[in-house]
C-alpha cells in the first residue's frame, strides 16, 4: 500500500511517488482505490505495463492469478498439478494465506460442533425412548381397552412405532429450521461487522440426510 509522507493514504487524482530497488523514483497519477478486503490486503499497490517495464525492465513473470468459475475449482487444481509435475520449481498455492488460516478454523470450530451434534443426538434417542416409555406405562389402562375391542400386537406396535417417528420429525424439523435461522444470523453480523461477503449456502441434500436419519433413527 503506497503512503503520503504524512502517513495517510493517497486519493484518486493525487501524485505519489514509487521507488524502485535501486532508488529510481517515478511520479504515477492514482486513478483508482481497491476497496479494503481480505483478497486486496494480498495485492498491494498496481501499475500499468509501462510503468511497470519502466521500472523493473523486462523481467519474466513470477506469479500469476487464476480465477476460475465456482464448482470447477477442484477439476481446474487437478489439472494444473499434472501440468506442474514436471516442473518442481513452480508451485501451486490455493487461495490466499489468510484465507486458508481462516477456513482451518472454521474446519476445526465445524468440525467440534459436528461431534456435539453427535452427543446431542444420542441424548436425543434416549429421550425419546424415555418418552415413550413413561407414555406406554402411562396408558397401560387405555392400551388393554384397545385390546380388549380388538386392537391387535401388531397395530399396537405400529401405532407406538408413528408416535415415535412424530417426534423425532418434530424435533429434527425444529432443529433445521432454527439451525438455519442461527447461520443466518451469524453470516449477516459476520458481513455486518467485516469485509469478508460471506454468501448464504443452503445444503439441501445434507438437510434432507438429517431429516431422514433423524426420522429413522426415532
Amino acid at each position: 500500500t503506497i503512503t503520503q509522507e504524512n502517513g495517510s493514504r493517497p486519493k484518486i487524482g493525487q501524485t505519489v511517488t514509487v521507488a524502485d530497488a535501486a532508488g529510481d523514483s517515478v511520479d504515477l497519477e492514482v486513478v483508482a482505490i481497491l476497496k479494503g478486503t481480505i483478497d486486496s490486503a494480498q495485492v498491494g499497490s498496481l501499475v500499468d505495463t509501462e510503468t511497470f517495464d519502466d521500472l523493473v525492465g523486462d523481467t519474466a513473470p513470477i506469479a500469476a492469478f487464476i480465477d476460475v468459475t465456482d464448482g470447477a475449482q477442484s477439476d481446474v487444481e487437478d489439472r494444473i498439478d499434472d501440468r506442474l509435475a514436471r516442473r518442481p520449481d513452480i508451485t501451486l498455492s490455493a487461495g490466499n494465506a489468510l484465507a486458508q488460516v481462516i477456513k482451518s478454523i472454521f474446519d476445526f470450530l465445524i468440525n467440534a460442533v459436528t461431534g456435539l451434534l453427535l452427543m446431542s443426538v444420542l441424548v436425543a434417542l434416549i429421550g425419546i425412548i424415555n418418552t415413550l416409555s413413561l407414555s406406554l406405562l402411562e396408558r397401560r389402562r387405555e392400551l388393554g381397552l384397545l385390546r380388549g375391542m380388538g386392537m391387535t400386537d401388531v397395530r399396537v406396535r405400529r401405532m407406538v412405532r408413528r408416535e415415535s417417528a412424530l417426534i423425532a420429525m418434530l424435533g429434527t424439523v425444529t432443529g433445521v429450521v432454527l439451525g438455519l435461522a442461527v447461520g443466518w444470523g451469524l453470516i449477516a453480523s459476520i458481513d455486518r461487522l467485516s469485509s469478508a461477503n460471506i454468501a448464504l449456502g443452503f445444503p439441501g441434500k445434507q438437510l434432507l440426510l438429517v431429516v431422514v436419519l433423524g426420522i429413522a433413527l426415532g
